[in-house]
């Protein structure tokens, strides 16, 4: 609060909340986040928004992680490198959503979740880093598929005997 709104200001705000972050401190990201974005004339909107949506994912507030992900994703403000980060966190809220349901609704988490992350290796081929990350995503995601419908089937192997 003592530092005056600069430019220079709001990017040690990004970096403290990058810290309480790597900390595992989400909370105290999300409210530093959310102070920097709540600035009219903030320079570093783009960071803060990645910062708070990478807070609500870890504070498993996806509902909320997914409206900001989707309408940052149309904004085009974001491009490129932002864009693709965007879907890679949008990526994990699904993986995330589908870890708490069950049946169809995970099975469609988990689909949507694998949209995102093909979305990143077609589209974003220029960032090699994060195509490697999604294409990572797309594994364990195609993992867990296979396993949740071994469940299924077997289940129903047992139910019917």
């Amino acid at each position: 609060d003592m530092l005056p709104r600069t430019a220079s200001a709001d990017a040690g705000l990004i970096g403290l909340g990058n810290i309480e972050l790597a900390r595992k401190n989400p909370e105290a990201a999300l409210a530093i986040f959310e102070k920097v974005l709540s600035q009219p004339s903030s320079t570093h909107f783009t960071e803060a928004t990645l910062g708070k949506l990478q807070a609500l994912l870890a504070t498993n507030k996806l509902d909320e992680a997914m409206k900001l992900g989707l309408q940052s994703a149309e904004d085009k403000s974001f491009q490129g490198e932002s864009t693709a980060r965007i879907y890679l966190i949008l990526g994990n809220v699904c993986e995330k959503k589908a870890g708490a349901a069950a049946g169809d609704e995970a099975r469609a988490s988990l689909d949507q979740a694998l949209g995102y992350y093909q979305r990143v290796c077609a589209a974003y081929a220029s960032y090699p880093e994060l195509c490697d990350e999604a294409a990572r995503r797309i594994v364990e995601v195609k993992k867990k598929r296979r396993i949740r419908f071994m469940v299924v089937v077997i289940c129903v192997l047992i139910f019917k005997s």
